[in-house]
């Protein structure tokens, strides 16, 4: 076969033969969103853990916690000094869940954290400090997948799709 590559006993898609996947991909699932959410509740979901877990972003290591809130956090209990940025109680990173996913095309997923604290963290911007002062919150990014994972996911839903293993 002319441009295709074996590597691995894997086939390797030529970005030019991209177009021909996807229109397969199409012809042959009924519900392209059902596969990228199985793929998200595999290597998607740990991926996001691990970025937790690292404390990073894209673009590398989150920005460190500001003095005051570390005041705050030693006023409030001292157990939290020191913990992990985003890790103050836990219940930001318990949020990511496997099933966090929202169906908001024939082809498209949305992922999302369960807290009302995740898209300011992962997002960034203006806020009132403890309900009240106007303050800016870095941008901590957890909500984005590595190279590795979008990897691992589109080999999952060519599996699905195509029994490609």
């Amino acid at each position: 076969r002319g441009r295709e590559r074996i590597m691995a006993g894997r086939a390797q898609l030529l970005a030019g033969e991209w177009h021909l996947f996807l229109g397969g991909l199409n012809a042959k699932v009924k519900d392209p969103s059902a596969l990228l959410k199985a793929a998200f509740m595999t290597a998607g979901f740990q991926d996001i853990q691990q970025h937790f877990r690292d404390e990073s972003g894209p673009k590398g290591k989150w920005a460190d916690r500001s003095f005051f809130t570390e005041l705050a956090y030693a006023k409030k209990n001292k157990k939290f000094l020191g913990n992990k940025i985003l890790h103050m109680t836990g219940r930001l990173f318990g949020s990511i869940l496997p099933g966090n996913t929202k169906k908001i095309s024939y082809n498209a997923i949305e992922v999302f954290a369960n807290s009302k604290y995740g898209r300011i963290h992962d997002m960034g911007g203006p806020f009132k400090a403890w309900g009240k002062h106007p303050a800016t919150m870095p941008q901590r990014e957890f909500m984005w997948f590595s190279d590795k994972a979008q990897g691992l996911m589109a080999n999952i839903i060519a599996s699905l799709a195509f029994g490609i293993k």
